[in-house]
């Protein structure tokens, strides 16, 4: 974790900032700042942590470098070699987890960047004559001086739930350096490109070829082996899926003292869950498996609250609310990093649903006739309907046509304000995310672009690191990712199994159970008949008193109806999206309050 700011023609100016960045940093896992004989005019404030920043300074040029994270090409040195030789271009090219800053103060400029899919958040913004960076908002906005003014648009796409985003923030003249992009700063000149994008072609063909899945492990093996130390404890989400297992059984191969020192987390809400988790925790021979079954609502408080003082705003993904029990056991157990499978699916485990589409749009005849099922009747009819006629996808899923209006029935916001935002377009355009696509590719890389991947991990990311663990996703490694993209449609779904190729790549290293799996067939939900009993839910009246910025943009008889189809039981369609409207918009409301109330 680092924050920096740049007065090139003015003095440092530390009044007061120094204890405000002491507080913001002391916010992870209790890191202190880290100092380095620096160039005037700069004000750089990097963790004293196991997890903080490699900090480099070159006394001969006055070059300082501050790396959050890891790359292939080395520490921070080797970096600012990199950029010694090659200039920013050389940068570009950098891959792994990271984000990283450079100054060069003879030629008074800034490079800062993000690895290609946003593991480590960056956040900029310009104030009083400086250009400040950091690692997370509450420390830009430290490190800026000033309190940083509400967006009031964002708080309406925030009601709206349509907040998330890869560039943008809650504060006004504060932005979010996007996943893969490079911000260069000289003088008065600002320019922000994009420096690495996934390129969707593969090449044709025809046969299954086991070299391809070779290659493919060898890839998975090295996502793991960049990210895991030899020896220690470390921790691993489990749900009892492929995506989980795969990372659990990568790690445990990766590792010199194998399982021994892995221990196994989860969450479980379903009554089959327990029972797959435990079995792909003893298969790779986890020390030990910790399963929870029951909602904590204390802790969820007490994790909303951190994430308002980690992320500077609620939490736009709720996932690193229900992790933040996981984080506090790890850090009480002595681990340093945990890891998940979470970026599966959008990825290197897509289910390759649009193979025949893809195959018939390309022309890949053989290939096609090789991936078609059915019998010796069925099989030649279903290959010429698609050969002949492409199968089309409605422009529009009607389940979640259905959905989305359901979803804006039940946004508590004036017509001015969803129009303010464009919301009513907005909501069916996120809803629709299964847009027809030629490929499996463009499918893929269309998901892993959602803002939904990039907040998931950007959040987790920063409520890890206020634990002191440094989180880690192997299956979002984008060397990986690159490599799954050029193998040919026809390795990557095969008859009754999606995640083809990835599936033939982790022979061994989990139950064949879980590899094969067409799906987790978890069973009944495990808090159905608790449910039943309570009710249906916590909100039984509206937040009060409304925060005087929600008051001009809530419409009040739509809320009044939200809070009765709260309380309806039954089968009402309309009950679920009213509790998570009430929920999104209490949540706003304390936040807000909190914000005002804050020192």
């Amino acid at each position: 974790m680092f924050a920096l700011r740049i007065a090139w023609d003015a003095p440092p100016d530390n009044s007061g900032r120094k204890g405000a960045v002491r507080r913001a940093m002391k916010l992870f896992d209790g890191a202190g700042l880290q100092k380095a004989a620096i160039p005037e005019g700069l004000d750089l404030y990097a963790a004293d942590a196991p997890h903080g920043p490699d900090l480099h300074h070159c006394a001969q040029t006055g070059k300082v470098i501050c790396l959050w994270g890891f790359t292939t090409q080395g520490d921070a040195h080797a970096l600012m070699q990199i950029y010694r030789r090659d200039g920013s271009q050389g940068l570009e090219a950098v891959r792994g987890d990271f984000a990283l800053v450079l100054v060069d103060p003879r030629a008074r400029r800034l490079v800062a960047l993000r690895d290609g899919l946003g593991i480590k958040p960056l956040y900029w913004c310009e104030t009083k004559g400086a250009l400040c960076v950091a690692g997370s908002l509450p420390l830009l906005e430290a490190v800026s001086g000033a309190p940083f003014e509400l967006d009031h648009d964002w708080v309406i796409r925030a009601v709206a739930g349509l907040s998330m985003s890869r560039s943008k923030t809650p504060f006004n003249g504060c932005a979010k350096l996007a996943p893969g992009h490079l911000l260069q700063a000289s003088g008065v000149e600002r320019e922000v490109r994009r420096v690495h994008a996934f390129d969707p072609s593969s090449p044709p063909a025809h046969e299954h070829d086991a070299s391809r899945v070779s290659a493919y492990r060898s890839l998975l093996d090295r996502a793991a082996v960049l990210r895991v130390p030899p020896t220690g404890d470390l921790a691993i989400e489990v749900s009892g899926g492929l995506d989980s297992s795969t990372v659990l059984g990568l790690v445990a191969a990766a590792r010199a003292d194998g399982a021994r020192g892995l221990h196994g987390f989860a969450f479980v809400g379903f009554e089959m869950e327990p029972l797959r988790v435990l079995q792909s925790t003893a298969w790779a021979g986890c020390r030990e498996t910790y399963v929870t079954t029951q909602r904590d609502e204390a802790g969820l408080a007490a994790a909303r609250t951190l994430a308002w003082q980690v992320l500077g705003h609620p939490a736009e993904h709720g996932i690193c609310l229900g992790h933040t029990a996981f984080y506090g056991q790890a850090r009480k157990l002595g681990y340093r990093a945990i890891y998940s499978g979470f970026g599966g699916d959008e990825g290197v485990t897509n289910y390759g649903g649009v193979q025949l589409r893809e195959l018939s749009v390309t022309r890949q005849k053989r290939a096609l006739w090789r991936s078609v099922r059915g019998n010796a009747m069925t099989r030649p009819l279903r290959f010429l309907r698609h050969w002949i006629a492409p199968r089309r996808q409605l422009p529009v899923d009607l389940a979640m046509a259905r959905g989305a209006e359901r979803q804006l029935d039940a946004i508590p916001l004036t017509q001015e304000a969803l129009d303010r935002i464009d919301g009513a377009r907005a909501i069916r355009e996120n809803a629709n995310y299964m847009s027809p696509h030629n490929s499996i590719n463009a499918h893929a890389i269309a998901m892993l672009e959602k803002p939904f991947v990039s907040t998931r991990t950007e959040s987790c990311t920063l409520m890890a690191a206020a634990h002191g663990l440094d989180h880690y996703w192997p299956l979002l490694d984008v060397d990986l990712i690159e490599g799954w993209l050029t193998a040919p449609a026809i390795e990557k779904a095969s008859g009754n199994h999606g995640r083809f190729l990835h599936r033939r790549a982790v022979e061994g290293i989990m139950p064949p159970a879980i590899q094969w799996q067409r799906g987790k067939h978890m069973g009944e939900p495990l808090a159905r008949g608790v449910q039943a009993e309570q009710g249906p839910g916590p909100f039984k009246v509206a937040p009060a008193p409304l925060h005087r910025v929600l008051s001009e943009i809530v419409d009040t008889d739509r809320l009044a109806w939200l809070v009765a189809s709260a309380q309806s039981v039954g089968d009402n369609p309309a009950s679920a999206p009213a509790r998570r409207s009430l929920g999104i918009l209490e949540e706003l409301n304390n936040w807000l309050f909190w914000r005002d109330e804050r020192p």
